[in-house]
Formats: C-alpha cells, sequence, structure tokens
C-alpha cells in the first residue's frame, strides 16, 4: 500500500510506525514534524473545542495570506476555488442550515491539535522509524510547514530512500495550485 496524505503527515507518519508492513512508499505534503511555531503554539493556551466554525469567507482565508500576489487567481484556478468550497459547504450542509449563518461550516480540531504538538516539539511519531522510501514536498510559501522542520525530518527519517522538494510559488495548498503539474510529476515518478 501507498501512503499520500495532504493535511495529515502526523497521521501517515503514525502509521507507518505502528503498522510499517502496510506502507510501501510515503509522500509527506506540506508537513509538520517537530519545529517550534509561536503564532500556532499560542492556539493551546485558547480552548478548542472538537470543531471551529469557519464561514464561507474565511474558508480560504489562510490560502489567501500565503499568496503574494495581490491576484489570487494568478497562483489557482478561481473555479476550482469555487468547486473545493462548494464541496466543502455541502459535506456540512444539514448542520449549516440550522446556524444563524448556513454559510459555514465545522472544521475537526484534531489535525491542528497534532500539528500544535509539533509546534511545541514534540513529534507524534518517529521519523527515525519510517523504513519506506519517503518523499517530502513542500510549497515555498507555505506557512504550516517550515523549511528547517523539514530539513529536520529528512534526516531523521531511518530510510536511505529519501528526498525533500520545495516547489517555488506554492503554498500549503500546493497540490490544487496552478504549478501542481510539476508536484504530480513528482509524486507520479516517486510511486513508480
Amino acid at each position: 500500500m501507498c501512503v499520500d496524505y495532504r493535511g495529515g503527515s502526523v497521521i501517515a507518519g503514525s502509521l507507518v510506525n505502528h503498522h510499517p508492513d502496510l506502507v510501501d512508499k510515503l509522500v509527506l505534503l506540506g508537513a509538520v514534524y517537530s519545529y517550534p511555531n509561536p503564532a500556532w503554539a499560542t492556539l493551546l493556551n485558547s480552548v478548542i473545542g472538537t470543531y471551529r466554525v469557519v464561514s464561507n469567507g474565511m474558508i480560504t482565508a489562510m490560502w489567501d495570506a500565503e499568496i503574494p500576489d495581490v491576484d489570487k487567481s494568478s497562483w489557482r484556478y478561481p473555479l476550482a476555488v469555487d468547486l473545493i468550497v462548494s464541496d466543502m459547504l455541502a459535506g456540512d450542509e444539514k448542520w449549516a442550515e440550522q446556524q444563524p449563518s448556513p454559510q459555514c461550516l465545522r472544521i475537526p480540531t484534531g489535525v491542528t491539535l497534532d500539528v500544535i504538538e509539533g509546534y511545541h516539539q514534540r513529534p507524534l511519531y518517529d521519523a527515525a522509524l519510517v523504513q519506506c522510501p519517503t518523499l517530502i514536498l513542500r510549497g515555498a510559501y507555505d506557512g504550516s510547514s517550515h523549511p528547517l522542520d523539514m530539513e529536520n525530518l529528512l534526516r531523521q527519517l531511518g530510510t536511505p530512500d529519501k528526498k525533500m522538494i520545495t516547489f517555488g510559488n506554492a503554498t500549503h495548498y500546493a497540490i490544487v495550485e496552478r504549478n501542481a503539474t510539476e508536484m504530480w510529476r513528482e509524486i507520479s515518478s516517486f510511486f513508480v
């Protein structure tokens, strides 16, 4: 089985730690492992429930903030963004209909809590136990995945078959951006 996780690198790494026989190759996109990020780490000081409510207008806010161009469409396809947002809203439509503002959705906080542990330098899996070939990918403008964290993760991986690539003009959401073709090409050739 090959594992390719977006936004779930902690889950993927944990899976490889606990069930190495199930994974032949591992791709980590925009990973977080063990590096201080004070802005995110302060979230631990606030009350975090099982989910957070995000309005339609805020769904792409973090993505927007990572794109340095004023014209966000130069990095991503507006139609693709509309489809992603529509799909996200439709996934929680029954709950949203019962809210004062039906154009909102719930986002589970489990991944956020996992990432915060990494930002406090408490990794939730042991990279040294990862023995399968591993490809680490990140966008140069990724605000969640830090380049020094990825270099540290690369060094600590137990496999000798490992590679890290940083893509310019790409964010944490690079897999669905205009320059994603190069990233997909790397992923495809890795799994061959």
